[in-house]
Protein backbone atom coordinates (compact mmCIF):
# COMPACT_ATOMS: atom_id res chain seq x y z
CA UNK A 1 0.00 0.00 0.00
CA UNK A 2 2.91 2.37 0.63
CA UNK A 3 4.07 1.94 -2.96
CA UNK A 4 0.55 2.44 -4.35
CA UNK A 5 0.12 5.53 -2.19
CA UNK A 6 3.44 6.97 -3.38
CA UNK A 7 2.62 6.29 -7.04
CA UNK A 8 -0.83 7.86 -6.61
CA UNK A 9 0.70 10.86 -4.86
CA UNK A 10 3.30 11.46 -7.58
CA UNK A 11 0.86 10.88 -10.45
CA UNK A 12 -1.87 13.16 -9.07
CA UNK A 13 0.55 15.86 -7.93
CA UNK A 14 2.49 16.18 -11.17
CA UNK A 15 -0.62 15.89 -13.35
CA UNK A 16 -2.40 18.68 -11.47
CA UNK A 17 0.68 20.91 -11.72
CA UNK A 18 1.00 20.17 -15.44
CA UNK A 19 -2.71 20.76 -16.10
CA UNK A 20 -2.73 24.00 -14.11
CA UNK A 21 0.41 25.35 -15.77
CA UNK A 22 -0.78 24.60 -19.31
CA UNK A 23 -4.05 26.47 -18.68
CA UNK A 24 -2.26 29.21 -16.70
CA UNK A 25 -0.18 29.90 -19.79
CA UNK A 26 -3.43 30.92 -21.54
CA UNK A 27 -5.98 32.07 -18.94
CA UNK A 28 -8.06 33.79 -21.62
CA UNK A 29 -8.42 30.50 -23.49
CA UNK A 30 -9.55 28.66 -20.36
CA UNK A 31 -12.02 31.46 -19.56
CA UNK A 32 -13.52 31.02 -23.05
CA UNK A 33 -14.01 27.33 -22.26
CA UNK A 34 -15.67 28.16 -18.92
CA UNK A 35 -17.98 30.55 -20.78
CA UNK A 36 -19.01 27.67 -23.03
CA UNK A 37 -19.92 25.54 -20.02
CA UNK A 38 -21.94 28.32 -18.38
CA UNK A 39 -23.80 28.98 -21.65
CA UNK A 40 -24.57 25.27 -22.04
CA UNK A 41 -25.86 24.94 -18.47
CA UNK A 42 -27.94 28.12 -18.76
CA UNK A 43 -29.43 26.98 -22.08
CA UNK A 44 -30.16 23.43 -20.92
CA UNK A 45 -31.81 24.67 -17.72
CA UNK A 46 -33.86 27.37 -19.45
CA UNK A 47 -37.62 26.98 -19.39
CA UNK A 48 -38.89 25.06 -22.40
CA UNK A 49 -40.87 27.59 -24.39
CA UNK A 50 -44.02 26.93 -26.36
CA UNK A 51 -44.32 27.16 -30.12
CA UNK A 52 -45.72 30.27 -31.78
CA UNK A 53 -47.81 29.52 -34.88
CA UNK A 54 -49.02 32.00 -37.48
CA UNK A 55 -51.41 31.09 -40.23
CA UNK A 56 -53.26 32.65 -43.16
CA UNK A 57 -56.65 31.36 -44.26
CA UNK A 58 -58.81 32.04 -47.29
CA UNK A 59 -62.19 30.89 -46.07
CA UNK A 60 -61.69 27.41 -44.57
CA UNK A 61 -58.48 26.76 -46.49
CA UNK A 62 -55.07 27.44 -44.88
CA UNK A 63 -52.85 28.94 -47.57
CA UNK A 64 -49.77 29.70 -45.47
CA UNK A 65 -48.43 28.80 -42.05
CA UNK A 66 -45.24 29.13 -40.08
CA UNK A 67 -44.08 28.26 -36.59
CA UNK A 68 -41.15 28.87 -34.29
CA UNK A 69 -40.23 28.49 -30.65
CA UNK A 70 -40.56 31.50 -28.40
CA UNK A 71 -37.48 32.69 -26.54
CA UNK A 72 -37.25 33.84 -22.95
CA UNK A 73 -36.35 37.36 -24.09
CA UNK A 74 -39.33 37.71 -26.47
CA UNK A 75 -41.62 40.63 -25.70
CA UNK A 76 -43.30 41.96 -28.85
CA UNK A 77 -43.74 40.50 -32.32
CA UNK A 78 -44.02 43.00 -35.16
CA UNK A 79 -46.59 42.05 -37.79
CA UNK A 80 -47.12 43.80 -41.11
CA UNK A 81 -49.81 43.14 -43.73
CA UNK A 82 -49.58 45.14 -46.95
CA UNK A 83 -51.15 45.05 -50.38
CA UNK A 84 -50.09 46.59 -53.67
CA UNK A 85 -52.66 47.24 -56.40
CA UNK A 86 -51.84 47.12 -60.10
CA UNK A 87 -54.15 47.56 -63.08
CA UNK A 88 -53.60 44.72 -65.55
CA UNK A 89 -52.93 45.76 -69.11
CA UNK A 90 -51.44 42.71 -70.84
CA UNK A 91 -53.78 40.18 -72.42
CA UNK A 92 -52.38 37.10 -70.64
CA UNK A 93 -53.09 38.45 -67.16
CA UNK A 94 -56.31 40.03 -68.32
CA UNK A 95 -57.87 36.62 -68.54
CA UNK A 96 -57.76 36.46 -64.73
CA UNK A 97 -59.09 39.96 -64.08
CA UNK A 98 -58.59 43.65 -64.66
CA UNK A 99 -56.88 44.33 -61.31
CA UNK A 100 -54.01 42.51 -59.62
CA UNK A 101 -53.51 42.83 -55.87
CA UNK A 102 -50.29 41.54 -54.32
CA UNK A 103 -50.56 40.75 -50.62
CA UNK A 104 -47.64 40.35 -48.18
CA UNK A 105 -47.56 39.32 -44.54
CA UNK A 106 -44.36 39.81 -42.52
CA UNK A 107 -43.66 38.75 -38.94
CA UNK A 108 -40.45 40.15 -37.45
CA UNK A 109 -38.98 40.74 -40.92
CA UNK A 110 -39.82 37.19 -42.02
CA UNK A 111 -41.97 37.44 -45.14
CA UNK A 112 -43.77 34.13 -44.68
CA UNK A 113 -46.77 34.85 -46.94
CA UNK A 114 -47.21 36.47 -50.35
CA UNK A 115 -49.88 35.93 -52.96
CA UNK A 116 -51.50 37.52 -56.01
CA UNK A 117 -55.23 38.09 -56.38
CA UNK A 118 -57.04 39.10 -59.57
CA UNK A 119 -60.36 40.99 -59.62
CA UNK A 120 -62.63 41.83 -62.57
CA UNK A 121 -63.41 45.27 -61.11
CA UNK A 122 -62.52 47.43 -58.13
CA UNK A 123 -65.71 46.64 -56.19
CA UNK A 124 -64.71 43.02 -55.56
CA UNK A 125 -62.98 41.85 -52.34
CA UNK A 126 -61.38 38.77 -50.85
CA UNK A 127 -61.36 37.92 -47.12
CA UNK A 128 -58.07 36.73 -45.63
CA UNK A 129 -57.76 35.77 -41.98
CA UNK A 130 -54.38 36.07 -40.24
CA UNK A 131 -54.11 34.44 -36.82
CA UNK A 132 -51.40 33.86 -34.23
CA UNK A 133 -51.48 31.05 -31.67
CA UNK A 134 -49.15 29.93 -28.92
CA UNK A 135 -49.32 26.25 -27.97
CA UNK A 136 -52.65 26.07 -29.82
CA UNK A 137 -54.21 28.96 -27.87
CA UNK A 138 -55.48 32.02 -29.72
CA UNK A 139 -53.31 35.10 -29.18
CA UNK A 140 -54.38 37.46 -31.97
CA UNK A 141 -56.34 37.39 -35.24
CA UNK A 142 -57.61 39.85 -37.84
CA UNK A 143 -59.72 39.55 -40.98
CA UNK A 144 -58.31 41.58 -43.89
CA UNK A 145 -60.50 42.58 -46.85
CA UNK A 146 -58.29 42.53 -49.90
CA UNK A 147 -59.68 44.78 -52.62
CA UNK A 148 -58.37 46.95 -55.48
CA UNK A 149 -60.32 49.86 -54.01
CA UNK A 150 -58.65 49.79 -50.56
CA UNK A 151 -54.87 49.14 -50.44
CA UNK A 152 -53.75 47.90 -47.01
CA UNK A 153 -50.74 49.14 -45.03
CA UNK A 154 -51.20 47.56 -41.61
CA UNK A 155 -48.71 47.22 -38.76
CA UNK A 156 -49.30 45.80 -35.31
CA UNK A 157 -47.21 44.92 -32.27
CA UNK A 158 -48.33 41.58 -30.86
CA UNK A 159 -47.73 41.21 -27.13
CA UNK A 160 -46.31 37.72 -26.52
CA UNK A 161 -44.77 38.43 -23.12
CA UNK A 162 -47.65 36.76 -21.22
CA UNK A 163 -46.95 33.52 -23.11
CA UNK A 164 -43.22 33.43 -22.39
CA UNK A 165 -42.20 31.17 -19.52
CA UNK A 166 -39.84 32.69 -16.99
CA UNK A 167 -36.49 31.05 -16.35
CA UNK A 168 -35.59 29.93 -12.86
CA UNK A 169 -32.97 31.85 -10.86
CA UNK A 170 -30.40 29.13 -11.59
CA UNK A 171 -30.23 30.22 -15.27
CA UNK A 172 -29.37 33.77 -14.28
CA UNK A 173 -26.93 32.42 -11.73
CA UNK A 174 -24.97 30.55 -14.39
CA UNK A 175 -25.06 33.59 -16.69
CA UNK A 176 -23.74 35.82 -13.90
CA UNK A 177 -20.56 33.72 -13.67
CA UNK A 178 -19.64 34.78 -17.22
CA UNK A 179 -18.70 38.23 -15.90
CA UNK A 180 -15.85 36.79 -13.83
CA UNK A 181 -14.63 33.86 -15.94
CA UNK A 182 -11.13 35.31 -16.34
CA UNK A 183 -10.73 35.59 -12.58
CA UNK A 184 -12.28 32.17 -12.10
CA UNK A 185 -9.95 30.75 -14.75
CA UNK A 186 -6.89 32.10 -12.94
CA UNK A 187 -8.19 30.91 -9.55
CA UNK A 188 -8.78 27.32 -10.74
CA UNK A 189 -5.39 27.10 -12.47
CA UNK A 190 -3.50 28.48 -9.48
CA UNK A 191 -5.44 26.16 -7.17
CA UNK A 192 -4.48 23.14 -9.30
CA UNK A 193 -0.79 24.03 -9.14
CA UNK A 194 -0.84 24.85 -5.42
CA UNK A 195 -2.68 21.64 -4.50
CA UNK A 196 -0.46 19.50 -6.73
CA UNK A 197 2.67 21.03 -5.17
CA UNK A 198 1.27 20.71 -1.61
CA UNK A 199 0.51 17.03 -2.23
CA UNK A 200 4.04 16.34 -3.48
CA UNK A 201 5.75 17.92 -0.48
CA UNK A 202 3.16 16.61 1.98
CA UNK A 203 1.88 19.94 3.35
CA UNK A 204 -1.47 19.63 5.20
CA UNK A 205 -2.33 16.35 3.42
CA UNK A 206 -5.85 16.00 4.86
CA UNK A 207 -6.98 19.44 3.68
CA UNK A 208 -5.09 19.09 0.39
CA UNK A 209 -6.66 15.73 -0.48
CA UNK A 210 -10.15 16.93 0.49
CA UNK A 211 -9.76 19.89 -1.87
CA UNK A 212 -8.35 17.65 -4.62
CA UNK A 213 -11.29 15.30 -4.23
CA UNK A 214 -13.80 18.15 -4.49
CA UNK A 215 -11.98 19.56 -7.51
CA UNK A 216 -11.83 16.25 -9.38
CA UNK A 217 -15.51 15.55 -8.65
CA UNK A 218 -16.30 18.95 -10.16
CA UNK A 219 -14.13 18.24 -13.23
CA UNK A 220 -15.59 14.75 -13.62
CA UNK A 221 -19.11 16.18 -13.60
CA UNK A 222 -18.19 18.65 -16.35
CA UNK A 223 -16.55 16.04 -18.57
CA UNK A 224 -19.33 13.51 -17.95
CA UNK A 225 -21.89 16.12 -19.00
CA UNK A 226 -19.85 16.91 -22.12
CA UNK A 227 -19.42 13.23 -22.99
CA UNK A 228 -23.10 12.36 -22.51
CA UNK A 229 -24.65 15.37 -24.23
CA UNK A 230 -21.73 16.18 -26.57
CA UNK A 231 -22.21 19.88 -25.81
CA UNK A 232 -18.64 21.10 -25.15
CA UNK A 233 -16.50 19.09 -27.55
CA UNK A 234 -13.17 20.00 -25.91
CA UNK A 235 -13.02 20.31 -22.13
CA UNK A 236 -9.88 22.45 -22.18
CA UNK A 237 -8.24 20.29 -19.48
CA UNK A 238 -4.82 20.81 -21.06
CA UNK A 239 -5.59 23.99 -22.97
CA UNK A 240 -4.76 23.87 -26.67
CA UNK A 241 -1.62 21.80 -26.01
CA UNK A 242 -3.45 18.46 -25.86
CA UNK A 243 -6.90 18.23 -27.41
CA UNK A 244 -9.12 15.62 -25.80
CA UNK A 245 -12.53 14.48 -26.96
CA UNK A 246 -15.29 14.60 -24.31
CA UNK A 247 -15.21 10.85 -23.60
CA UNK A 248 -11.40 10.85 -23.42
CA UNK A 249 -11.54 13.71 -20.90
CA UNK A 250 -14.13 11.82 -18.86
CA UNK A 251 -11.95 8.68 -18.77
CA UNK A 252 -8.94 10.77 -17.74
CA UNK A 253 -10.91 12.25 -14.83
CA UNK A 254 -12.16 8.81 -13.79
CA UNK A 255 -8.57 7.57 -13.59
CA UNK A 256 -7.57 10.62 -11.56
CA UNK A 257 -10.61 10.16 -9.32
CA UNK A 258 -9.54 6.55 -8.70
CA UNK A 259 -6.06 7.58 -7.53
CA UNK A 260 -7.39 10.48 -5.44
CA UNK A 261 -9.82 8.11 -3.71
CA UNK A 262 -6.83 5.91 -2.83
CA UNK A 263 -5.10 8.97 -1.37
CA UNK A 264 -8.29 9.92 0.47
CA UNK A 265 -8.36 6.64 2.35
CA UNK A 266 -4.61 6.79 2.92
CA UNK A 267 -4.52 10.53 3.75
CA UNK A 268 -3.33 9.96 7.34
CA UNK A 269 -0.37 7.95 6.07
CA UNK A 270 1.02 10.68 3.79
CA UNK A 271 4.16 12.06 5.37
CA UNK A 272 5.66 15.50 4.93
CA UNK A 273 9.10 15.84 3.32
CA UNK A 274 9.82 19.20 4.94
CA UNK A 275 9.02 21.11 8.10
CA UNK A 276 5.60 22.73 8.30
CA UNK A 277 7.16 26.23 8.31
CA UNK A 278 9.21 25.59 5.18
CA UNK A 279 6.30 23.80 3.46
CA UNK A 280 3.71 26.54 3.87
CA UNK A 281 6.20 29.20 2.75
CA UNK A 282 6.99 27.09 -0.32
CA UNK A 283 3.27 26.69 -1.12
CA UNK A 284 2.77 30.45 -0.64
CA UNK A 285 5.67 31.24 -3.00
CA UNK A 286 4.40 28.78 -5.64
CA UNK A 287 0.89 30.27 -5.35
CA UNK A 288 2.20 33.85 -5.67
CA UNK A 289 4.42 32.99 -8.67
CA UNK A 290 1.56 31.13 -10.38
CA UNK A 291 -0.80 34.06 -9.85
CA UNK A 292 1.78 36.50 -11.21
CA UNK A 293 2.40 34.33 -14.26
CA UNK A 294 -1.34 34.08 -14.95
CA UNK A 295 -1.81 37.86 -14.74
CA UNK A 296 1.23 38.41 -16.97
CA UNK A 297 -0.09 35.99 -19.62
CA UNK A 298 -3.53 37.58 -19.47
CA UNK A 299 -2.28 41.13 -20.08
CA UNK A 300 0.30 40.09 -22.66
CA UNK A 301 0.10 36.86 -24.66
CA UNK A 302 0.64 33.16 -23.83
CA UNK A 303 4.32 32.35 -23.36
CA UNK A 304 3.79 29.12 -25.28
CA UNK A 305 1.38 29.57 -28.18
CA UNK A 306 -0.31 26.32 -29.23
CA UNK A 307 -2.89 27.99 -31.48
CA UNK A 308 -2.88 27.58 -35.29
CA UNK A 309 -2.21 31.33 -35.77
CA UNK A 310 1.02 31.23 -33.76
CA UNK A 311 4.12 33.09 -34.94
CA UNK A 312 5.87 31.19 -37.72
CA UNK A 313 2.76 29.40 -38.98
CA UNK A 314 1.50 29.83 -42.52
CA UNK A 315 -2.24 30.46 -42.39
CA UNK A 316 -2.85 29.06 -45.87
CA UNK A 317 -1.17 25.77 -45.02
CA UNK A 318 -3.17 25.56 -41.79
CA UNK A 319 -6.36 25.85 -43.87
CA UNK A 320 -5.53 22.97 -46.22
CA UNK A 321 -6.26 19.27 -46.01
CA UNK A 322 -2.98 17.30 -46.16
CA UNK A 323 -2.56 14.73 -48.97
CA UNK A 324 -4.08 11.39 -48.08
CA UNK A 325 -6.56 12.83 -45.59
CA UNK A 326 -10.29 12.54 -46.16
CA UNK A 327 -11.84 15.71 -47.63
CA UNK A 328 -15.49 14.74 -47.07
CA UNK A 329 -17.28 12.67 -44.46
CA UNK A 330 -17.89 9.00 -45.19
CA UNK A 331 -21.59 8.52 -44.49
CA UNK A 332 -24.20 5.81 -44.58
CA UNK A 333 -27.92 6.28 -45.16
CA UNK A 334 -30.33 5.04 -42.51
CA UNK A 335 -34.13 4.96 -42.64
CA UNK A 336 -36.10 5.71 -39.50
CA UNK A 337 -39.22 3.48 -39.43
CA UNK A 338 -42.04 2.90 -36.98
CA UNK A 339 -44.27 0.00 -36.05
CA UNK A 340 -46.82 0.84 -33.40
CA UNK A 341 -44.98 2.65 -30.63
CA UNK A 342 -41.60 1.21 -31.66
CA UNK A 343 -39.03 3.07 -33.73
CA UNK A 344 -35.89 1.67 -35.35
CA UNK A 345 -33.23 2.46 -37.97
CA UNK A 346 -32.80 0.30 -41.08
CA UNK A 347 -30.29 0.26 -43.92
CA UNK A 348 -31.33 0.26 -47.57
CA UNK A 349 -30.81 -3.51 -47.72
CA UNK A 350 -33.17 -3.98 -44.76
CA UNK A 351 -35.82 -1.62 -46.18
CA UNK A 352 -37.98 -4.16 -48.07
CA UNK A 353 -37.83 -6.77 -45.32
CA UNK A 354 -38.89 -4.21 -42.72
CA UNK A 355 -41.86 -3.02 -44.81
CA UNK A 356 -43.10 -6.59 -45.27
CA UNK A 357 -43.39 -7.08 -41.53
CA UNK A 358 -45.30 -3.87 -40.87
CA UNK A 359 -42.66 -1.16 -40.47
CA UNK A 360 -43.59 2.20 -42.00
CA UNK A 361 -41.21 4.88 -43.23
CA UNK A 362 -40.83 8.07 -41.15
CA UNK A 363 -37.71 9.83 -42.42
CA UNK A 364 -34.18 9.20 -43.51
CA UNK A 365 -30.94 10.33 -41.95
CA UNK A 366 -27.22 10.16 -42.58
CA UNK A 367 -24.72 8.78 -40.11
CA UNK A 368 -21.04 9.66 -40.32
CA UNK A 369 -18.83 6.56 -40.41
CA UNK A 370 -15.49 8.29 -40.91
CA UNK A 371 -15.38 12.06 -40.38
CA UNK A 372 -13.48 14.28 -42.80
CA UNK A 373 -10.18 15.81 -41.73
CA UNK A 374 -10.78 19.25 -40.23
CA UNK A 375 -7.85 21.64 -40.81
CA UNK A 376 -6.61 23.58 -37.75
CA UNK A 377 -7.95 26.77 -39.37
CA UNK A 378 -11.38 26.33 -40.91
CA UNK A 379 -14.36 28.60 -41.56
CA UNK A 380 -11.99 31.58 -41.83
CA UNK A 381 -13.70 34.35 -43.78
CA UNK A 382 -13.03 38.06 -44.18
CA UNK A 383 -15.94 40.02 -45.63
CA UNK A 384 -16.83 43.64 -46.22
CA UNK A 385 -19.83 44.31 -43.92
CA UNK A 386 -21.37 46.78 -46.39
CA UNK A 387 -21.09 44.80 -49.63
CA UNK A 388 -20.60 41.21 -48.46
CA UNK A 389 -17.51 40.93 -50.68
CA UNK A 390 -14.87 38.42 -49.55
CA UNK A 391 -11.40 39.85 -48.86
CA UNK A 392 -9.81 36.65 -47.59
CA UNK A 393 -7.78 35.92 -50.73
CA UNK A 394 -6.66 39.54 -50.96
CA UNK A 395 -5.50 39.47 -47.34
CA UNK A 396 -3.62 36.16 -47.53
CA UNK A 397 -2.33 35.95 -51.10
CA UNK A 398 -0.63 39.33 -51.56
CA UNK A 399 3.09 38.52 -50.94
CA UNK A 400 3.70 41.71 -48.95
CA UNK A 401 3.84 42.75 -45.31
CA UNK A 402 0.49 43.73 -43.85
CA UNK A 403 -0.92 44.53 -40.44
CA UNK A 404 -4.02 42.80 -39.10
CA UNK A 405 -5.87 44.34 -36.17
CA UNK A 406 -8.00 41.80 -34.30
CA UNK A 407 -11.06 42.94 -32.33
CA UNK A 408 -13.03 39.99 -30.98
CA UNK A 409 -15.73 42.38 -29.79
CA UNK A 410 -15.71 46.16 -30.06
CA UNK A 411 -17.87 46.69 -26.99
CA UNK A 412 -15.35 44.78 -24.83
CA UNK A 413 -12.18 46.12 -26.45
CA UNK A 414 -9.44 47.65 -24.31
CA UNK A 415 -9.96 51.18 -25.60
CA UNK A 416 -6.86 52.43 -23.81
CA UNK A 417 -4.82 50.92 -26.64
CA UNK A 418 -6.78 52.71 -29.36
CA UNK A 419 -4.64 55.89 -29.59
CA UNK A 420 -1.53 53.75 -30.13
CA UNK A 421 -3.37 51.64 -32.71
CA UNK A 422 -4.55 54.78 -34.53
CA UNK A 423 -1.03 56.22 -34.59
CA UNK A 424 0.52 53.00 -35.90
CA UNK A 425 -2.20 52.62 -38.54
CA UNK A 426 -1.75 56.19 -39.80
CA UNK A 427 2.02 55.85 -40.15
CA UNK A 428 1.69 52.40 -41.70
CA UNK A 429 -0.89 53.43 -44.30
CA UNK A 430 1.05 56.62 -45.18
CA UNK A 431 3.66 54.30 -46.67
CA UNK A 432 1.02 52.66 -48.88
CA UNK A 433 0.95 49.47 -46.86
CA UNK A 434 -2.13 47.34 -46.27
CA UNK A 435 -4.01 47.13 -43.00
CA UNK A 436 -7.04 44.98 -42.20
CA UNK A 437 -9.08 45.40 -39.01
CA UNK A 438 -11.16 42.30 -38.27
CA UNK A 439 -14.09 42.11 -35.87
CA UNK A 440 -17.15 40.04 -35.12
CA UNK A 441 -19.20 43.16 -34.33
CA UNK A 442 -22.02 44.31 -36.61
CA UNK A 443 -21.75 47.29 -38.98
CA UNK A 444 -23.75 49.85 -36.96
CA UNK A 445 -21.56 49.30 -33.89
CA UNK A 446 -18.46 49.54 -36.09
CA UNK A 447 -19.52 53.00 -37.29
CA UNK A 448 -20.17 54.15 -33.74
CA UNK A 449 -16.80 52.86 -32.54
CA UNK A 450 -14.93 54.48 -35.42
CA UNK A 451 -16.58 57.83 -34.76
CA UNK A 452 -16.08 57.67 -30.98
CA UNK A 453 -12.39 56.74 -31.14
CA UNK A 454 -11.42 58.55 -34.39
CA UNK A 455 -10.43 55.28 -36.04
CA UNK A 456 -8.73 55.93 -39.42
CA UNK A 457 -9.40 52.48 -40.90
CA UNK A 458 -12.47 50.42 -41.76
CA UNK A 459 -13.48 47.09 -40.30
CA UNK A 460 -14.03 43.72 -41.95
CA UNK A 461 -16.13 40.94 -40.45
CA UNK A 462 -14.73 37.61 -39.29
CA UNK A 463 -16.28 34.90 -37.13
CA UNK A 464 -15.72 35.48 -33.41
CA UNK A 465 -14.40 31.98 -32.79
CA UNK A 466 -11.65 32.47 -35.37
CA UNK A 467 -10.77 35.88 -33.94
CA UNK A 468 -10.28 34.34 -30.48
CA UNK A 469 -7.73 31.94 -31.99
CA UNK A 470 -5.81 34.66 -33.81
CA UNK A 471 -4.65 36.77 -30.85
CA UNK A 472 -5.49 36.24 -27.18
CA UNK A 473 -6.05 39.96 -26.77
CA UNK A 474 -8.91 42.32 -27.58
CA UNK A 475 -7.62 44.16 -29.54
CA UNK A 476 -4.45 42.54 -30.78
CA UNK A 477 -2.03 43.14 -33.66
CA UNK A 478 -0.59 40.66 -36.15
CA UNK A 479 2.14 41.23 -38.72
CA UNK A 480 1.81 38.99 -41.77
CA UNK A 481 4.08 38.46 -44.76
CA UNK A 482 1.86 36.90 -47.35
CA UNK A 483 -0.05 34.38 -45.26
CA UNK A 484 2.78 33.76 -42.76
CA UNK A 485 2.45 35.07 -39.21
CA UNK A 486 5.60 37.08 -38.48
CA UNK A 487 4.79 38.68 -35.12
CA UNK A 488 1.92 39.33 -32.69
CA UNK A 489 1.35 42.01 -30.05
CA UNK A 490 -1.33 42.39 -27.34
CA UNK A 491 -3.22 45.59 -26.54
CA UNK A 492 -0.80 46.31 -23.69
CA UNK A 493 2.22 46.27 -26.03
CA UNK A 494 1.12 47.98 -29.25
CA UNK A 495 4.37 48.85 -31.07
CA UNK A 496 5.21 51.99 -32.99
CA UNK A 497 6.15 51.85 -36.67
CA UNK A 498 9.83 51.25 -35.90
CA UNK A 499 8.87 48.39 -33.58
CA UNK A 500 7.00 46.72 -36.44
CA UNK A 501 9.61 47.40 -39.10
CA UNK A 502 12.38 45.71 -37.12
CA UNK A 503 10.56 42.42 -37.76
CA UNK A 504 10.43 43.07 -41.52
CA UNK A 505 13.31 41.79 -43.60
Amino acid sequence: MKAITLISRLLVGFLFIFSGFIKLNDPTGFSIKLNEYFDVFATDLSAKQDTLQIGVKEGAQTVASNSGVLYHFDDKKNLEFNTRVEKVSDSSSGAFGQFKVEAFCVLDQDNFFSNEYYFPDSSQAMSVLVSIKVAGKDVWSRDFKISPANPIAYTQEIDVKPYVKENSFIVGWFQSWKAITVGLSIFICVLEIALGFALLIGWMPVLTIWLLLLLIVFFTFLTAYSAYYNKVTDCGCFGDFIKLKPFESFLKDLVLLFFIVILFFRRKHISAFFSNKFAWKSVAIVTALSTGLAIFCYYTLPIFDFLPFKVGNDIRSQMQVPPGERVTDSVTMKFVMKKGSDSADFTLKQWDSARKVGWTYVRRKQEIIIPAYKPPIHDFQVTDPETGTSWLDTLLDAPVYKLVYVYVSLDKARTGAQPALNALASEWMKKGRRLYALTGTELSAQKTYRQTHSVPYKFYNTDGTTLKMMVRSNPGVMLLQGSKVVMKWPASQVPDLAGVEKHMR
